[in-house]
């Protein structure tokens, strides 16, 4: 498992994400067509990025679980927490660093 410090970016994966943070940060305005247009793109890609999202929920739940969160993320990291431990429960996804509450 990495944490912060121990990310290792490629120089095209960092570029990726300083750009997406640019864009989120200055120009998205209308999420809901960037959505739907992000879904109309080719289907591997599709499937490549909702890949990365999942991940992305599955480390913003890991963070809820252990508090690395504050005000600006806290709904994030919470609907995060609750959608990952939806899918696993569903059998959709398998996810290796879930800590689970210890039983009382």
């Amino acid at each position: 498992m990495m944490y912060d410090n121990e990310l290792y970016l490629s120089a095209s994966e960092q570029e990726f994400v300083r750009t997406e943070s640019d864009f989120i940060n200055g120009c998205l305005y209308h999420k809901k067509a960037v959505a739907e247009a992000m879904a109309r793109d080719h289907r591997y890609l599709v499937g490549q990025r909702a890949e990365l999202f999942i991940e992305y929920l599955n480390v913003l739940a890991r963070n809820e679980r252990c508090g690395k969160y504050d005000a600006r993320n806290e709904h994030a990291c919470k609907c995060a927490r609750v959608a990952i431990d939806a899918l696993v429960e569903a059998g959709l996804i398998w996810v290796r660093d879930v800590e689970l509450p210890k039983a009382a």
